[in-house]
């Protein structure tokens, strides 16, 4: 009776679907303590559920579900941008990362940053161009960052956890000269590249 039973118990664990990962819907995403971005404990809720939105094929018109690999907010003044994808590529020894909105949004910057034993050196860029002839493009300067990941090592295919943050001197030159900062907050979870 006992191996009836069992056998019985396999047989209903085996044909029950798997259990997927809980995953929400976000539009606007949650700034969450600035503690939190230099601290080791990864319990946000980004990390324990997949965070996703739609993105429209332009040529169909459909809406594709797409997962965040980013929840990255970039604060100018009383500006917020949001980065919700990120490409992690392992080059010999250094991690490349590079953040954008794409395919969420035209995104209209982009941070890349690479992190090695020895070497750490952050860009953040303008992806569009202005066809004035006046025009001049900002010039970015990190002037503080921080970067902790739940690792010290990866090998491609694996998962990497991270939390960054970075301060940003925008100086804008067009017009009238001016200076201003950029707050950077994210989160990341991506496979390595």
């Amino acid at each position: 009776m006992k191996k009836v039973s069992i056998l019985l118990a396999l047989f209903i664990f085996s044909c029950s679907p798997p259990i997927q990962k809980q995953s929400k819907l976000v539009a606007v995403h949650t700034l969450h303590p600035i503690k939190n971005y230099s601290s080791k404990l990864y319990d946000e809720p980004f990390f324990k559920e997949e965070h996703f939105s739609y993105v429209v094929n332009r040529q169909t018109n459909d809406s594709i579900k797409r997962n965040y690999t980013s929840e990255t907010t970039v604060i100018e003044g009383k500006v917020r941008q949001y980065f919700r994808s990120c490409e992690v590529t392992l080059d010999k020894n250094a991690l490349v990362f590079q953040l954008t909105d794409t395919p969420f949004s035209d995104g209209r910057y982009q941070l890349n940053f690479v992190k090695s034993p020895g070497v750490f050196d952050a860009k953040y860029d303008q992806n569009f161009s202005i066809t004035d002839s006046s025009y001049k493009k900002p010039v970015f300067k990190v002037i503080g960052k921080n970067v902790v990941l739940d690792k010290d090592t990866y090998v491609k295919g694996e998962l990497l956890k991270g939390k960054f943050s970075f301060q940003i001197v925008a100086s804008h030159l067009w017009e009238s000269k001016y200076s201003d900062t950029i707050s950077v907050y994210g989160l990341v979870k991506t496979i390595v590249k």
